[in-house]
């Protein structure tokens, strides 16, 4: 039965890509990386990672020298908070999950500073946890580490997010997936990881749940 419904942050509860854009844009003059318009980053987004690195016109071991960008991109993201909305329909939806009963938490590899600054300034307090995923590949460890934390089964928990990672960390927690279209992934590449749902509308929710 599940009892915890967790979200992913970025582009999952709010519409975020303009910001990530322009975050990296001003990052990329400082760590030498390649500028890109919001329509070639979407498009990078898709790519392997490999392929990624090649578009960004860098090497993997230069990404594996700049420690400092992950800090840097949520100093600098906390700047534009307030530029940032809801996506259409999802804060209607988790509202109604809450409603019901469901423990609503957000599991994000943003800040937890810049997530519960967000959250008070809009003065929205239906999210009970608001946790920190370590590095951009920490879901799986971060997933893990909530379901102790909270003395859940993988069956008490379902988690929804817009990234092939969310995807790939749930997989090796056997937890429930839904994968939403919204994001910054393609439908196609978020099919193609076989979550256990994938919508195109946060009312889906609702009846999955």
């Amino acid at each position: 039965m599940r009892k915890h419904i967790v979200f992913d942050f970025d582009g999952t509860l709010v519409d975020t890509t303009k910001v990530i854009v322009k975050v990296y844009n001003e990052l990329a003059d400082q760590y030498k990386l390649k500028k890109l318009s919001q329509e070639e980053f979407q498009n990078m987004m898709n790519l392997p990672l490999r392929q990624k690195l090649k578009a960004l016109e860098v090497s993997i071991f230069k990404v594996l020298r700049m420690r400092r960008i992950g800090q840097d991109f949520k100093e600098k993201y906390k700047s534009y908070l307030g530029t940032i909305d809801f996506c259409d329909g999802v804060l209607e939806v988790a509202r109604q999950l809450e409603d019901k009963g469901y423990v609503l938490s957000i599991l994000t590899s943003n800040s937890e500073l810049n997530i519960t600054y967000y959250l008070n300034s809009k003065q929205i307090n239906i999210f009970q946890h608001i946790s920190s995923s370590k590095g951009l590949m920490g879901k799986d460890q971060a997933i893990k580490k909530y379901m102790k934390e909270h003395q859940l089964s993988n069956q008490e928990l379902i988690y929804i997010g817009d990234e092939v990672r969310d995807i790939q960390a749930c997989k090796r927690n056997n937890v429930e997936v839904i994968a939403v279209s919204w994001g910054i992934y393609s439908r196609d590449l978020l099919l193609s990881e076989k979550p256990n749902y994938l919508i195109d509308d946060p009312h889906e929710i609702i009846k999955i749940i």
